[in-house]
């Protein structure tokens, strides 16, 4: 009896000795195969690859071979390039290519495009009813419910402020509005220190543009809308405190608006010396999306004085704008995008002295334009020799 009971109890234990054998086999088994892997048999972990390579190429899409002109227009180192829409008359903007005007204190000015076609040109020594000077101080606006684009200018001299159009239906430029020499318009006080610039700012507004007023002197900064039916407000002024919410006004700013945060409102680029800084009007004040604190940089470009700054989309690749910074001298060129409160280098040319096809060069004057119906932005790069039009390409790779 002894005998077959220790013969179970071998059995049994045998059993169990198997069974967790089995499931010890089991648990070391090699993974099985998932969707993607090799089917040679053998069972392989997938391994995903890895992620594309961005890399970008300038493509050259006008050249005026070095002549030193734009179709006939010879160009001067005073001449005053200001980029917009300007024509009127076709019901709306929407299909507008960007255009640039140019204006000579000589009494000359012209309309051209991107490809360097002039459409309007005129030495009258005037522009409708504004009798150009070289004080005069100027910038493209787009009011009256985006339908109406113009060329806002104003002069501390003769006190005067316009708004002038040009209507494609008559083939002339009008005076659409004008202060009658009175000195100011929307309560700002036109002085010889001021610098307008004009953006989509006002999120309460967003059939508007509106030009942002600063002058050191006075250090007064506001807000203006036009309304259109003669009418321009202010929706924010600075009553004279010398500041953008921090950020002190002050001889050497530079200004230049665009959509640095993709939110389809624009925001204000300020550098100075060793301070920059991107700035947003949220309706009521301006906030700071970024700064660098004064620390001589924007990501690791080193600030300089001979810098040249515009900002645009010009990687096309989201509705973000980005800044462009060059300097002949050092022969660096770069591109910068704000990420949420971080400034990220997009593109550089690792100093080489070029943009694409063009060399750098102290006379620069860069443009980054974008017309409404078109789905690429260009940088137009003009000299008193060169004028090139370019475009960012993404590649993958």
């Amino acid at each position: 009896m002894k005998n077959i009971i220790q013969v179970i109890k071998n059995r049994f234990t045998f059993i169990i000795l198997l069974a967790l054998t089995f499931i010890s086999c089991e648990n070391n088994k090699l993974p099985t195969e998932v969707a993607g892997s090799s089917s040679s048999g053998l069972n392989k972990e997938y391994v995903p690859p890895p992620p594309p390579v961005v890399t970008y190429q300038w493509l050259s899409e006008w050249y005026n071979n070095g002549n030193g002109t734009i179709e006939g227009w010879r160009i001067r180192l005073n001449d005053r390039f200001i980029p917009g829409f300007y024509y009127f008359g076709s019901g709306s903007t929407a299909s507008d290519e960007p255009l640039i005007m140019v204006i000579n204190p000589a009494g000359t000015y012209g309309v051209f495009d991107r490809f360097g076609h002039f459409s309007d040109y005129h030495d009258y020594g005037t522009i409708g009813g504004w009798n150009i000077q070289s004080s005069d101080k100027y910038c493209s606006l787009t009011g009256s419910s985006n339908n109406s684009p113009y060329l806002f200018a104003a002069n501390p001299s003769s006190h005067f402020a316009m708004l002038l159009r040009y209507d494609n239906y008559y083939s002339l430029w009008t005076t659409h509005w004008s202060n009658s020499g009175n000195g100011s318009f929307g309560g700002w006080n036109i002085g010889s220190q001021d610098i307008y610039v004009s953006g989509k700012f006002n999120p309460a507004d967003p059939n508007n543009q509106q030009i942002l007023a600063t002058n050191y002197s006075s250090h007064w900064g506001a807000l203006l809308t036009y309304q259109g039916v003669n009418t321009w407000v202010s929706p924010w002024s600075n009553a004279g405190n010398g500041n953008l919410s921090g950020w002190n006004i002050q001889s050497g700013d530079r200004y230049y608006a665009s959509d640095f945060d993709g939110d389809g409102f624009d925001e204000l680029f300020c550098v100075r010396a060793n301070w920059a800084a991107i700035l947003k009007y949220n309706g009521s004040g301006w906030t700071w999306l970024w700064s660098n604190s004064g620390n001589g940089k924007i990501g690791g470009w080193i600030l300089n004085g001979s810098d040249k700054f515009d900002a645009g989309d010009l990687d096309n690749s989201t509705a973000k704008s980005e800044l462009l910074v060059t300097n002949s001298s050092t022969g660096h060129a770069a591109i910068f995008a704000l990420n949420f409160s971080v400034i990220v280098s997009v593109w550089g040319n690792g100093g080489n002295g070029y943009i694409g096809q063009h060399q750098l060069s102290s006379f620069d004057t860069h443009l980054i334009i974008r017309g409404l119906a078109i789905q690429y932005s260009n940088l137009l790069t003009i000299n008193w020799i060169n004028v090139r039009t370019q475009k960012l390409v993404q590649n993958l790779t």
